[in-house]
């Protein structure tokens, strides 16, 4: 399983072999015990109020949301283009907890964009194909390709 994008986006994006959209996360959501409610949000730095569902305590995180590229597995399954919010393991790098929302705007205020972000219409992106140690796509100028460890 490959993507073409892995890593802590910053909002400039890396270097993509095609234009993609993602699928914006939907806010509120509810994980592990925990409503999440987005307060704020400049290009994919969010300001997140999450609270307990059993104990209704709340804390606050600034997080910079991760862009997951088109991915195919071997069984043949697809995940489209997504937001996602950041894995735990990258908690201090793209996440960061606070106990008071002054802290949180704080840290917000440090890491978010002052000008928006344009992103393409979803009719530009074609989607990458894995063929034998290659990710193909095709960003409407031809056929561009990246190579990688199988």
């Amino acid at each position: 399983m490959k993507t073409l994008n892995g890593a802590c986006q910053s909002d400039n994006g890396l270097a993509q072999v095609a234009s993609i959209t993602y699928k914006a996360i939907e806010f509120p959501f509810r994980k592990n015990g925990f409503e999440h409610e987005l307060l704020e949000r400049r290009g994919l730095t969010c300001l997140v109020q999450r609270t307990s569902v059993a104990y209704g305590h709340s804390h606050f995180e600034v997080v910079k949301l991760q862009e997951r590229g088109y991915v195919r597995f071997d069984n043949g399954r697809e995940l489209q283009p997504a937001e996602l919010y950041p894995a735990s393991s990258k908690w201090g790098e793209c996440g960061w907890t606070y106990r008071t929302l002054d802290e949180a705007r704080k840290r917000f205020a440090t890491l978010a964009p002052t000008k928006p972000m344009v992103k393409q219409p979803l009719s530009t992106y074609s989607p990458p194909i894995k063929t034998a140690g290659r990710l193909e796509a095709d960003a409407g100028l031809g056929q561009y390709e990246l190579n990688f460890a199988a």
